[in-house]
């Protein structure tokens, strides 16, 4: 079994409870779920609405402010900006507040706005908040998500880190079914040094990377 982020061999069993195995990845550190217990597209969208993301919730606002704040702070406003939240679920929440703060910003969802149009764009960033643990193949939508990002562009990321500190089988976050990668800092560190970005961490969630390259 290959890790689907690396796709190197070296991983092994690292915990297993009655409803499914987690493996983790010796070179990458990812942590993650065989596709064999994946839900199916149809109870995996099922379960996404039920989840509070709605664009009127005040709390998901202030939530998803933990993204957009440092992000904000590292933007230089330009003319032809253009921004895409990828996995944005059923409401456009953090493109909206991306909008107030003066950003053209545009959503994508697979499940909910799948505009495969703006999959031809270039965008000065991406952000992708509390999205990449559900990616059945983080290695691929990875490379879609750099390969989208114009030189110089930035991508922000929100999700809960795997620390390895805690007792893995008492953390909550494994415990949503349709969480299936589950990524550590090392993981992130591992990604941008292969893929040549600059990176940085803010709070236990949020980490900005960098594209090389000079905006245009």
């Amino acid at each position: 079994m290959r890790c689907p982020l690396c796709e190197t061999k070296q991983n092994s069993l690292y915990y297993k409870n009655r409803k499914r195995e987690f493996y983790r990845c010796e070179t990458c550190q990812l942590t993650f779920v065989p596709d064999t217990f994946h839900l199916s597209p149809f109870e995996e969208k099922k379960r996404y609405l039920h989840h509070q993301n709605s664009s009127e919730d005040s709390g998901y606002k202030k939530f998803l402010k933990i993204l957009t704040e440092p992000l904000t702070k590292l933007l230089v406003p330009k003319v032809d900006f253009l921004g895409l939240d990828f996995g944005c679920g059923p409401s456009e929440t953090l493109a909206n507040l991306m909008k107030e703060e003066g950003y053209n910003f545009k959503s994508f969802d697979p499940y909910f706005k799948s505009k495969e149009e703006l999959l031809d764009l270039k965008y000065d960033v991406i952000t992708c908040s509390e999205a990449i643990e559900h990616f059945s193949k983080p290695g691929v939508e990875w490379k879609r998500l750099i390969k989208l990002l114009k030189p110089g562009g930035i991508l922000a990321i929100m999700t809960q880190l795997n620390s390895f500190e805690k007792k893995f089988s008492e953390w909550w976050y494994i415990r949503d079914l349709t969480h299936i990668s589950f990524f550590s800092s090392e993981t992130f560190k591992w990604l941008g040094k292969r893929d040549n970005l600059s990176s940085s961490f803010h709070g236990n969630s949020v980490i900005i990377f960098k594209k090389k390259g000079v905006l245009k």
